[in-house]
């Protein structure tokens, strides 16, 4: 599996263009007066599809991160008692898998590396190739540490146990930074529904203004720039709130 892109099945693909399919409705009235206006928009359904697959594809990689974490401890406790990486993948499964399920993402990673380990693939080259696919700078030290030391025929087994600590540390801090910045989005979230909420306002209050803006040339104009001018506001913010997000 490539972490770094994102295909949606069909009932992912069928809310995402249902939410879309209304925000343009939305737009169409709110901006213009008319619902059927957001069918001129229809392509923007397009960048609807992108956005939902980037944010599907993000939350699926938090997923994959915070079992990795679980994962790497669990391996450590196994080779603590005396398993060798081979054999402690089939404790680590036990244990993911009831933690998180037997279907999900580092469980089924797991079951993928004890299948070609058993064709005689190496296990450093396994975690190499999870690390290319996956992206997260954790999995890429865990699997370049691993690989050195099983190469150089260091003591694996401390290596692993320093490893695991300095992951889950890392762990800690990201879901300290994680908060602070879920504060923020949610400063965003309630601000993206500012000039939507005062178009709202003013067309309740003020119902000719809105009409004289929805009906004439110049009004449809100043209309558009704000509706720009505001979708521009929303994509950057977006930007800047989930800049460096998983290494991205």
């Amino acid at each position: 599996m490539k972490y770094e892109t994102y295909e949606m099945n069909k009932r992912e693909m069928i809310v995402s263009m249902g939410i879309g399919i209304i925000l343009l409705v939305t737009v169409g009235k709110l901006f213009y007066g008319r619902f059927w206006v957001g069918i001129i928009f229809a392509p923007s359904l397009i960048g609807v599809k992108r956005f939902s697959c980037d944010l599907l594809r993000q939350k699926r990689k938090q997923q994959l991160k915070k079992q990795f974490g679980d994962f790497v401890t669990a391996l450590s406790d196994a080779m603590k008692v005396g398993f060798s990486v081979e054999n402690g993948l089939k404790e680590c499964l036990r244990d993911i898998s009831m933690l998180y399920g037997k279907d999900c993402i580092m469980s089924m990673e797991i079951r993928d590396m004890i299948r070609r380990i058993s064709l005689n693939e190496k296990v450093d080259k396994l975690f190499v190739e999870l690390s290319n696919r996956a992206n997260i700078s954790e999995i890429t030290l865990f699997a370049q540490v691993y690989s050195i030391a099983r190469r150089s025929g260091g003591k694996v087994n401390q290596l692993m146990e320093m490893v695991a600590g300095s992951i889950n540390d890392s762990f800690v801090v990201d879901e300290e930074i994680e908060v602070a910045i879920n504060d923020k989005k949610t400063e965003q979230l309630v601000m993206s529904f500012v000039p939507p909420g005062i178009i709202v306002y003013l067309w309740l209050t003020s119902p000719e203004l809105v009409n004289r803006l929805h009906n004439s040339f110049i009004g449809i104009a100043v209309m558009t720039v704000c509706l720009a001018i505001y979708v521009f506001a929303l994509y950057l913010a977006y930007r800047i709130i989930n800049r460096g997000d998983l290494n991205d």
